[in-house]
């Protein structure tokens, strides 16, 4: 992120009012207002959330970190906890053995079908 793109995040957040991060709730879903993400469930240890995020065509669970972390990497805002999350695994990739890994496929498909695709979401 660039220094600009940070200070405009920085005067945007001033206006908004956001969930601490020592009030988020582990495993439990949110409407956030981030960079890459509209929607993610809270990741206690890595002080994140776990989003459906698109680029260049391809999506993924990816985490962004919480604002309170601050500089360089604090960029979500909690803005609303709507449930808890099903899924006990939060890490956005597993695994496989010592020299791969893949994607989050059980969480990122309960994020779909909770979150209408993590864009919209019906309920709210």
């Amino acid at each position: 992120m660039s220094k600009k793109e940070h200070r405009q995040l920085i005067e945007r957040g001033r206006t908004i009012n956001y969930i601490p991060l020592k009030e988020c709730k582990h495993g439990h879903l949110y409407r956030i207002d981030s960079r890459n993400l509209t929607y993610g469930v809270y990741n206690k240890p890595k002080k994140g959330f776990a989003g459906i995020r698109t680029k260049f065509s391809e999506r993924f669970v990816f985490t962004e970190y919480h604002w309170d972390t601050g500089e360089p990497f604090g960029t979500v805002k909690p803005i609303k906890c709507i449930e808890k999350c099903p899924i006990e695994n939060l890490n956005d990739w597993i695994e496989i053995d010592r020299k791969h890994v893949k994607n989050n496929e059980k969480l990122m498909k309960w994020l779909e079908l909770t979150t209408s695709g993590g864009n919209k979401r019906s309920k709210i």
